[in-house]
């Protein structure tokens, strides 16, 4: 590694052979953890019909889970690293 948390090799941040999977699976996470919150069908709701609050909870809930993904590979990324360097 080049010392680097992560090395991304590829501009863009998602391979290109995953990009067409990126907004599908999107819209499958939203529309499961707006279930979660008590708003079923989501996908299928008039997004007009729900408050400004519920839309937000789906929006923030959204946010702060992805965030915690980022973190867990970050933290990955970071002990792999720290464990590389432990033989130096």
């Amino acid at each position: 590694m080049s010392g680097k948390l992560v090395e991304i090799t590829n501009p863009a941040l998602v391979p290109r052979e995953l990009q067409k999977f990126v907004q599908p699976a999107l819209d499958q996470f939203k529309v499961e953890l707006a279930a979660e919150l008590g708003i079923p069908d989501y996908d299928l709701i008039d997004k007009g019909e729900l408050t400004s609050r519920q839309l937000g909870r789906v929006g923030g809930n959204m946010t702060r889970r992805m965030v915690g993904f980022a973190e867990t590979v970050l933290a990955f990324y970071y002990r792999k690293q720290l464990e590389g360097n432990k033989g130096t």
